[in-house]
């Protein structure tokens, strides 16, 4: 493909020149991304803010908007920014954004009325609301100077503006950032608990060959104001400046209702949009989406939102298990959401991606450059005043010839040139060497004043200035020094941050791989039914009623992580697990799946006939019994809660039953609560015969080993037993053998044997 070009002219030699299309478009894209990013959308590394960030807390601080200041109208900052400093549009929403605890740890300004909320509800007009200064952006801009920091001009170049503040925290690292999205750029850094951030800049000014480790034990991991826990590699977010996380939020249980669960914090970024999360979550409850809840309402207080909480209460359908339903909620809404970070910041007026110890390096040397900016424009005013004191120092003496000159010179710029010794007068009754500075301070005082100058004083002030610039050198030029005075700064600032609560986390850290383990272990259980026809066909579906028919012969309520068993006439058991079945819809007229299929792995072929089908957690009820008896007689009984039929793993085939020889098998198989077995009779039939005598006359054994007792042996006579039933209500009255109705029969004792129907 031939490479495309563009021809431009030279005006300068008047000829053309061929350039390159393709990379010439590159170029000025990327150009085009860098003055966006610069401009607008991410943030300075030194001080945290974006550009419009910056000139709305610059603009405050020209109207003196300190925190001690009366409160001031939204609208005129808004005014001030866009005519001064900002002419971008309309800036409320940058102002109200600065406002939101929710989003800054150490949000810079202190807002007074209707600002945007955790929940979401949106700010008031401008013209409603009040702004001034918080005590943590005051601090950004403390000394603020173009001694200190440098200054640009503004849009129209009619006054200055700070091109970055002299941020004495790491408030990059502290307050992060929750989005900024330029041309080809993204930036989206994790908020920190200020005190670790603060502790951390001040031991990795003290030392500096700090391993990423030893920072990572002092900053445990990202803080978000709005608490819950986050899960991922934080080692691997600070060592490449890109991570990905799982934030979830907070799920308690009510103390007040057992079918009630307390939402109380929620996902970073979450804050400002609750009220849409409580619309989404109410739309998949009326879709049917959240079966198990019931209803979701917001309850938070004016309390709640001050400390950057919530309480949402989610009341859950009568009874349903606590942990399924958090599950649910973190599964199927936006209560637990992925936190992309890109660590995105300028340099100067380059994007540049960052990693911890980078982020540490540059800070460190910014806190070192001014305190060096700090002390030289202290010894440039110390040295001026020293200047001058050494002149003042020298009037006492020189005064009449001081006076003497005043009165023979024509103005002040003529006394100096006389005081400097470029010029002098008729009668000069001293001759002068005095600086410029110091003929001009000289020169400004009037007469009264030279009278007044006390020579002790000045030298007493002479010797401090003398101590003071010293003092100033050796910070400018003693690195270590300048270390000591760091860490005593930020030593005062961790103390004023603790007492303004910041010295407990909010967020908990979870390891990704739990969480991984965690999510792969859970799954979300709801209540289901199965139902088995009589051509052996399993069907099962969310719970409903079932309406039985001669085609259905079992149904099963349980719920999905349950296992399906099957007992069979050779004495085995076969089990499947319900998550291998397919779900069907309640209305769905499909008649299932075939037993043969659903069991085929476990060696089903569909000879063996099937006396019973029950689930795993029937089985394992406490005080759960089982009753078999096979076709020789033979009966027993056992608990089925821990034994073999119970195990812990999912073996596809239990031996339930050892049946003695090839010619005998099951008959009839029945699990029984305590109840039942107190209360009801067993009844064998053989022919016209019957052996009715007490359920509980049935041996109890002590595991499922054996083939039983001889409880409906005769060796009188040795044929097959037809049926057993167990007697168990109104339902049974109308069995009948031999035209007799079985509850008829007479009860016998168990040593008995089989009597005539009479």
């Amino acid at each position: 493909m031939a490479t495309k070009k563009k021809i431009k002219i030279d005006l300068k030699h008047d000829k053309p020149v061929v350039e390159d299309l393709d990379q010439s478009m590159k170029q000025a894209f990327t150009n085009y991304g860098i003055a966006v990013a610069s401009d607008r959308s991410v943030p300075n590394v030194l001080d945290g803010l974006k550009p419009v960030q910056r000139r709305i807390l610059y603009a405050m601080t020209m109207a003196k908007l300190s925190p001690t200041a009366k409160f001031k109208k939204s609208q005129t900052v808004v005014g001030d920014v866009m005519g001064n400093w900002h002419p971008h549009g309309d800036n409320y929403g940058s102002v109200d954004y600065l406002t939101q605890n929710f989003v800054f740890p150490l949000a810079p300004i202190e807002g007074h009325g209707s600002f945007t909320d955790i929940s979401g509800n949106p700010a008031a007009a401008a013209r409603y609301t009040e702004v001034r200064l918080s005590r943590f952006g005051q601090l950004m801009v403390n000394d603020l100077s173009e001694k200190l920091v440098p200054y640009e001009d503004n849009y129209d170049n009619t006054k200055r503006m700070p091109r970055v503040f002299p941020a004495k925290l790491p408030y990059l690292l502290i307050n992060g950032v929750k989005t900024g999205i330029a041309v080809g750029f993204t930036s989206s850094i994790a908020p920190h608990n200020p005190v670790d951030a603060t502790r951390l800049l001040k031991q990795y000014i003290k030392t500096p060959k700090m391993t990423l480790d030893k920072a990572i034990s002092i900053l445990q991991g990202p803080d978000l104001p709005t608490g819950g826990t986050l899960y991922g590699d934080v080692r691997s977010y600070y060592k490449t400046g890109v991570g990905k996380f799982q934030n979830a939020g907070t799920i308690i249980d009510s103390d007040e209702d057992k079918n009630t669960l307390i939402i109380t914090e929620v996902p970073y970024r979450m804050g400002g949009s609750i009220n849409s999360y409580l619309d989404k979550v109410k739309d998949l409850i009326a879709d049917g989406k959240l079966k198990p809840i019931r209803s979701i309402d917001d309850f938070t207080t004016d309390e709640d939102i001050a400390n950057n909480k919530v309480r949402i209460e989610v009341t859950l359908q009568n009874n349903y298990d606590h942990e399924q339903a958090k599950t649910l909620l973190f599964q199927k809404t936006d209560l637990r959401q992925t936190y992309s970070l890109e660590w995105m910041a300028l340099d100067g007026l380059t994007p540049k991606r960052y990693t911890l110890m980078q982020y540490l390096q540059t800070v460190a040397n910014f806190q070192h450059t001014l305190v060096v900016r700090e002390y030289k424009a202290d010894l440039e005013k110390a040295s001026a005043r020293l200047e001058i004191v050494d002149g003042l120092i020298q009037v006492p003496d020189l005064i009449q010839a001081i006076v003497h000159a005043a009165q023979n010179t024509d103005g002040k710029a003529d006394l100096m040139q006389v005081l400097q010794g470029l010029k002098t007068i008729p009668a000069q009754m001293a001759s002068f060497s005095f600086t410029e500075r110091q003929a001009d301070a000289i020169a400004s005082m009037r007469v009264y004043q030279l009278n007044r100058v006390d020579a002790q004083a000045l030298v007493a002030e002479k010797t401090d200035l003398e101590e003071r610039i010293a003092m100033a050198k050796r910070y400018i030029e003693e690195p270590d020094l300048r270390v000591q005075l760091l860490s005593e700064r930020l030593d005062e600032q961790i103390k004023a941050l603790k007492k303004d609560g910041f010295g407990s986390r909010r967020t908990t850290l979870g390891d990704e791989s739990e969480l991984k383990a965690k999510v792969a272990k859970t799954v979300i259980i709801n209540p289901v039914t199965i139902t088995i026809d009589r051509y052996g066909y399993i069907k099962m579906t969310d719970k409903r009623e079932v309406e039985t028919d001669d085609e259905i012969q079992f149904v099963l309520q349980t719920t999905d992580d349950d296992w399906l068993e099957m007992f069979t006439a050779d004495g085995r058991m076969l089990q499947v697990g319900l998550s291998s079945l397919k779900k069907y819809k309640a209305r769905d007229n499909n008649r299932g799946d075939a037993a043969m299929a659903v069991f085929a792995d476990n060696g089903y072929t569909g000879d063996d006939r099937v006396v019973l089908w029950t689930t795993r957690k029937h089985l394992d009820e406490a005080g759960t019994e089982i009753v078999m008896v096979s076709k020789r007689g033979l009966a027993k009984r056992f608990a089925t809660a821990e034994s073999k039929l119970t195990t812990k793993t999912l073996r596809k085939t239990v031996e339930a039953y050892p049946v003695k020889d090839g010619s005998d098998e099951l008959l009839f198989v029945q699990l029984v609560s305590q109840t039942e077995i107190k209360s009801f009779d067993i009844i064998a039939i053989r022919g016209e015969e019957y052996k009715r005598i007490k359920l509980s006359a049935v041996k109890l054994q002590a595991s499922a080993a054996g083939a039983g007792t001889q409880t409906f042996v005769d060796k009188k006579n040795s044929a097959d037993l037809d049926a057993v039933y167990i007697l168990n209500g109104p339902e049974t009255d109308l069995l009948k053998v031999a035209g007799v109705q079985l509850r008829q029969l007479p009860v016998l004792r168990e040593s008995q044997t089989f009597k005539k129907i009479q």
